[in-house]
């Protein structure tokens, strides 16, 4: 931990100069940040297997790309909080729901295939991926409520999260896929699932709550999970005809519209997930959007005044 703090401290001292604190110092974040994402696409080329099925290949890889997304948007928290020293705009109660959903799902994705993809990414390096989202999560909750407890907003990161896990584990005793052929291990697949759509609510909350301009390293976390979202949306859709447990026979010489209308209740209880987790980031990410589009170096978000 301390190795990894002393490490993000150097990289940011190389790239700012003390003529402009703060100028320099959002420059070299920037930098990190950059850094961070040019060392990602790296790393996905050198794990990508051309040599595999064509089409297969690149389908089911969209699942690896996805994990190493939401790595990336944990990880530029990381850099937000170790750069500036400070947990402000950062919810806790996100982190939890995001380090309790990644530790079920390493769990079941550990010990059962049954939600791997087929290339050869799911022979542990999607688990180790994942599992490395879930250490920097854990770091993180360690910052926020231990070194830089001082910086952390509690008083504005109001949504609890009991109604969230009590909900998310119901549903998911009930309504599940059966691709692990066992009742537990489905049901924590499915409520590592659950958890993965709400994670970013009380994040977003927060930020609404505070309002005005948003850090792009607290941004790019959102920006990230939605992204992992629709490409894990798209897996799916190209998963499920292939499937018997989740789409009738025949289901691969259908369009999609056709077996759309087929698919059992876990295809539709999964891509249905997905689809609402992607509901309740489309709102941030228009303000995200128009932010890139104006070229402002900030979010801009319009205050909610209203009590949660």
């Amino acid at each position: 931990v301390l190795f990894r703090s002393n490490a993000v401290d150097f990289m940011l001292a190389q790239f700012t100069t003390q003529k402009d604190g703060l100028a320099s110092g959002q420059s070299g974040m920037r930098a990190m940040l950059c850094g961070t994402y040019l060392t990602a696409a790296f790393f996905l080329l050198q794990m990508h297997d051309f040599s595999y099925v064509p089409g297969l290949s690149d389908m089911s890889f969209l699942y690896f790309i996805s994990s190493t997304l939401v790595l990336l948007g944990n990880s530029s928290l990381l850099l937000k909080v170790t750069g500036t020293k400070s947990a402000a705009g950062i919810s806790s109660q996100s982190l939890m729901l995001s380090a309790i959903g990644l530790t079920c799902r390493v769990s079941a994705t550990s010990l059962f295939d049954g939600y791997l993809p087929a290339d050869n990414t799911a022979d542990y390096a999607v688990q180790f991926v994942d599992a490395a989202s879930l250490l920097v999560v854990v770091y993180l909750l360690y910052l926020i409520h231990k070194t830089y407890v001082h910086t952390y907003e509690e008083d504005k990161d109001v949504m609890s999260i009991r109604s969230i896990l009590a909900a998310s584990l119901v549903c998911a005793s009930f309504i599940h896929p059966d691709l692990n052929r066992c009742f537990f291990w489905d049901t924590i697949w499915a409520f590592s699932l659950n958890l993965e759509v709400l994670q970013t609510l009380p994040q977003l909350c927060m930020l609404a709550k505070v309002g005005g301009k948003v850090e792009k390293t607290t941004a790019h976390f959102v920006v990230n999970m939605f992204l992992a979202c629709v490409l894990r949306v798209f897996f799916w859709i190209w998963a499920i005809p292939g499937c018997e447990d989740l789409s009738v026979e025949d289901a691969l010489d259908k369009s999609f519209t056709e077996y759309m209308w087929d698919m059992t209740l876990g295809g539709y209880y999964i891509l249905g997930a997905y689809f609402i987790q992607i509901i309740i980031n489309l709102d941030f990410m228009y303000y995200f959007a128009r932010a890139w589009c104006k070229g402002d170096s900030h979010v801009y978000l319009p205050k909610m005044t209203d009590e949660i």
